[in-house]
C-alpha cells in the first residue's frame, strides 16, 4: 500500500510529458509522404524533448451523399445487422427543420410534419422536454398530437400551430423578433429525432401597457428591437392606435356597435400605421362593428388596465360627476387621455337616446374599462358601482 501511494504521489508531481517519437506506416492503398521531422530542444518543461512532423496523405473527395452511402456499406460489411437490431423501432421524419416565416397576433399559422414507421415492429413515439422540469415546447407553439403509435409502414401527421393570444403577445412584445425552439421526438427503445422550429414575430400594439404604447416612435411594426422606444420625456399624450379607432368611430357612429365581429385588417393597419381602407361616411355596418370590436379588444389586451386595480375601489366611491372627474388626476396622463377620449365617444353615441341606453352601454363596456382584478385575494367590486362610475362621464 505504501508503494502504491508513493507511485501516485510521484505521478501527481511529475511534469507534463511530450511526444518524443512519431511512427507512421504506409500501405499499398494509402501513400504517406513525410515532409519533415523536428526536435524542439528549447522546450525544457519536461524530461522529454518534444518532436513534430508533417505528412502528406492523399484522400478521396466524394459528394456527401456518396460519402454517407460508402460509410453505411462499410458498416454493413463489418457489422451485419443482428436479429435484435431488426426488431428495434425505427421512425423517420420527413422534415426536421420548420420555419413559419412571419407570425402575427391572433393569426393562426400551422405546419405539418409527416412521420413514418420504417422498422419491422410497432413503434410508440412522444415528444419530451429537452431538460427535466421544462415544457415540451414554448407557450407560443402547440403540438398535436403529442404522442402516438405507428404500425410498420404506417404514416402519421403531426401538426405544429402558432396562435399568439394576449398572454403570449404580452411576453413576445418585450422580446426579440426571432423565435426558435428545439423539439425532441422520442421513440421508445429507438432513436430520438430533433426538430428545430423558427418564426419571426411581428410586434403588435395589442397586449402592451399604456406607457409603452405612448413611447413608440412610430407604428409598432417599425420597431427594430423591443427597446427601440422614445425617451421618457418625449412620449405622446395617448396611444395613437386607440385614438385612431376612437376618431374613426366618432365619424361613423351610426352603426349598431353591439354585434361582435372580427376584422383582421384593422389590427394589421394599427400595427403598420397604414391608413384604414374604409372611407368616412357611407360604411358597411359590419365594418363599423369590427372597428368597435377592435377598440375594446385593444383596451382589454392592455397588460395594465386604464384605471389600476388598487384605485378601482376608490373610483366606485364617487358620489358626483365633479368627484369622478377629480379622481382622474390620480391616473397617468396617458390613462387620463384614453379614458376621456373613449368615454367622450360613448357619450356621443348616447346623446340622442334615453338614459336607459347609456346604462346599457356602460354595462357592456365596464369589463374593459374597469376589469376585475385577477388576484384572488383582492376585494370584489360591485359591477353596479362600476357602471355608475362610467355613467358620470357618458350622461
Amino acid at each position: 500500500m505504501a508503494l502504491f501511494r508513493s507511485r501516485i504521489l510521484i505521478s501527481y508531481r511529475r511534469r507534463p510529458a511530450w511526444t518524443d517519437r512519431i511512427l507512421h506506416l504506409a500501405s499499398p492503398s494509402v501513400h504517406v509522404k513525410q515532409l519533415n521531422y523536428h526536435v524542439h530542444p528549447t522546450v525544457t518543461l519536461s524530461d522529454h524533448r518534444p518532436v513534430s512532423a508533417e505528412f502528406i496523405v492523399p484522400i478521396d473527395v466524394l459528394p456527401e451523399s456518396e460519402y454517407h452511402e460508402s460509410i453505411r456499406r462499410l458498416l454493413r460489411q463489418v457489422a451485419p445487422t443482428s436479429p435484435q437490431e431488426e426488431l428495434r423501432p425505427i421512425i423517420s421524419a420527413e422534415d426536421t427543420s420548420i420555419h413559419f416565416g412571419q407570425i402575427r397576433y391572433k393569426q393562426l399559422a400551422s405546419r405539418t410534419i409527416g412521420v413514418k414507421n420504417t422498422g419491422k415492429v410497432p413503434c410508440c413515439w412522444r415528444f419530451i422536454p429537452i431538460a427535466p422540469n421544462e415544457a415540451i415546447s414554448p407557450e407560443w407553439l402547440r403540438i398535436l398530437p403529442l404522442n402516438g403509435l405507428l404500425l410498420p409502414s404506417e404514416v402519421a401527421s403531426i401538426n405544429l400551430e402558432i396562435n399568439i393570444e394576449t398572454k403570449e403577445a404580452a411576453t413576445l412584445n418585450l422580446g426579440p423578433k426571432v423565435l426558435g425552439a428545439a423539439l425532441i421526438l422520442h421513440t421508445a427503445f429507438g432513436k430520438d429525432h430533433f426538430i428545430s422550429v423558427g418564426a419571426e414575430y411581428q410586434y403588435s400594439c395589442f397586449a402592451n401597457d399604456l406607457t409603452r404604447l405612448t413611447h413608440l416612435p412610430g407604428p409598432v411594426r417599425s420597431l427594430k428591437s423591443q427597446d427601440d422606444l422614445l425617451p421618457e420625456n418625449r412620449g405622446v399624450n395617448a396611444p395613437r392606435e386607440i385614438m385612431r379607432l376612437v376618431n374613426w368611430l366618432m365619424k361613423n357612429s351610426s352603426s349598431d356597435p353591439q354585434v361582435v365581429a372580427q376584422l383582421r385588417e384593422v389590427r394589421n393597419h394599427l400595427d403598420t400605421g397604414t391608413d384604414f381602407p374604409h372611407p368616412v361616411g357611407d360604411v358597411d355596418p359590419a365594418i363599423s362593428r369590427a372597428f368597435w370590436d377592435t377598440l375594446w379588444e385593444l383596451i382589454m389586451s392592455l397588460t395594465e388596465p386604464i384605471v389600476p386595480f388598487p384605485l378601482q375601489a376608490r373610483c366606485t366611491q364617487m358620489t358626483s360627476r365633479d368627484e369622478a372627474f377629480e379622481f382622474l388626476s390620480e391616473l397617468t396622463p396617458a390613462a387620463v387621455n384614453v379614458w376621456i377620449s373613449v368615454t367622450a365617444f360613448l357619450q356621443f353615441l348616447c346623446q340622442a337616446d334615453s338614459s336607459e341606453t347609456a346604462r346599457r352601454v356602460a354595462t357592456m363596456c365596464f369589463p374593459a374599462l374597469l376589469p376585475d382584478d385577477p388576484n384572488p385575494q383582492s376585494t370584489p367590486i360591485s359591477p353596479l358601482a362600476k357602471v355608475n362610475f362610467i355613467l358620470y362621464f357618458i350622461t
